[in-house]
């Protein structure tokens, strides 16, 4: 099998879409498809398409996207059908972006956590929309589900949304959980000893996030204050921003600041805040597939999380972590560390089965084995 993969950015960096396009590719390979790439694509803005961009945004206070518009799609599009060889067997893209006006006798198949009108009124940053551009990205999402074979989606959220919202055949919609972005191979051996070297004198709770807002930093604190008020001593480990929105910390959280996987140094710390904890906590209030839920899995870590977006589909109650509605996050997530942090053996049997459900479910080679799956049937 030959497939073409298409991104619109340099598809080998591990840097680009926390590492989805690398990952999504390397998952493919693993399963000795032979990968070309078709990426970096050039960009092209008609001027009247800028100038709009300019006064609905200056003027009428709104948001207005250039790369959803039908031109500029056109013109991705026609870079991608130049570049088509004769002998690809499938097209695939990360994105429906490339791949929404293309024309082409070959299969198209694409792989997203969300189409655009997930988004909307989702995060904030998908709010206040312009009517141009939240048209023009829906007639965008409908003609690259309209024009594909295959449509991969990381969550039942996302993939019901695509049934629901468009007209398309259920039958060529799938659900395919993203794996996590590491590249160790833990085994369940690697997970005992883990458990083995944990302390229980504090509960440490690891908190990851760049938007600090979105991702509900400030609730994971109020979280830590009721568990060290309740008897549980607790500290939060915050990894994700060199500056808190704090003029003072409280002595219970403890900023690591941003931490790159670029560097063997980074790599370790993450390796050892993630192992040393006992939970990894997520009061998100908006989130589509995060990734770090099934990193977290990968070192046998429980997940206290929201049941947002396509969080139901990575984190199975009681299984892999716990996720609560968001106005009882705090409410059961204090219930669950009561009981699991007081029972060792009971924490443990959950560790286990969280770091089976990565292995089982959760990571790139299972994605590629089911994506291949399918593929073989096109």
């Amino acid at each position: 099998m030959k497939i073409q993969y298409i991104t619109q950015t340099n598809a080998t960096d591990i840097h680009n879409w926390s590492g989805l396009n690398y990952f999504i590719a390397q998952s493919l390979k693993s399963q000795n498809i032979e990968l070309s790439y078709i990426d970096s694509l050039k960009k092209n803005y008609p001027v009247d398409l800028v100038l709009k961009k300019i006064y609905t945004e200056y003027i009428r206070k709104q948001k207005f996207s250039l790369q959803v518009d039908k031109r500029v799609l056109s013109y991705f599009a026609n870079q991608v059908h130049s570049q088509i060889e004769p002998n690809t067997d499938i097209i695939f893209s990360p994105s429906t972006i490339p791949l929404a006006y293309l024309e082409t006798n070959k299969p198209k198949v694409f792989y997203v956590d969300a189409l655009y009108d997930n988004l909307v009124g989702f995060y904030d940053t998908c709010t206040n929309i312009s009517e141009q551009t939240y048209v023009s990205a829906c007639e965008m999402e409908q003609a690259a589900l309209s024009s594909s074979a295959l449509a991969f989606f990381s969550s039942d959220w996302a993939a019901e949304n695509a049934i629901k919202n468009y007209k398309v055949d259920a039958a060529k919609v799938k659900v395919i959980p993203f794996g996590a972005n590491i590249t160790e191979n833990r085994t369940l051996v690697d997970i005992q000893n883990i458990l083995d070297y944990k302390t229980y004198d504090t509960c440490n709770l690891l908190f990851i996030g760049v938007d600090w807002k979105r991702k509900g930093g400030d609730v994971a604190i109020e979280l830590t204050r009721k568990l060290n008020e309740s008897g549980i001593k607790s500290i939060l480990h915050v990894v994700g921003s060199e500056k808190l929105p704090y003029n003072i910390l409280p002595e219970y959280v403890i900023n690591h600041g941003f931490i790159s996987k670029s560097n063997a140094q980074g790599i370790k710390k993450l390796n050892d805040l993630f192992a040393s904890s006992h939970f990894f906590v997520l009061p998100t209030k908006a989130d589509c597939s995060p990734l770090v839920l099934c990193e977290a899995g990968s070192y046998g870590l429980p997940s206290l999380t929201t049941a947002v977006g396509g969080i139901p589909t990575i984190i199975r109650n009681d299984i892999n972590g716990f996720a609560s509605l968001t106005d009882k996050y705090i409410e059961n997530s204090l219930e669950k560390i009561n009981f699991y942090f007081g029972n060792k053996s009971a924490y443990n049997d959950l560790a286990k089965s969280s770091f089976n459900e990565f292995e089982s479910r959760l990571n790139w080679r299972v994605a590629g084995q089911t994506m291949h799956k399918f593929l073989k049937e096109l």
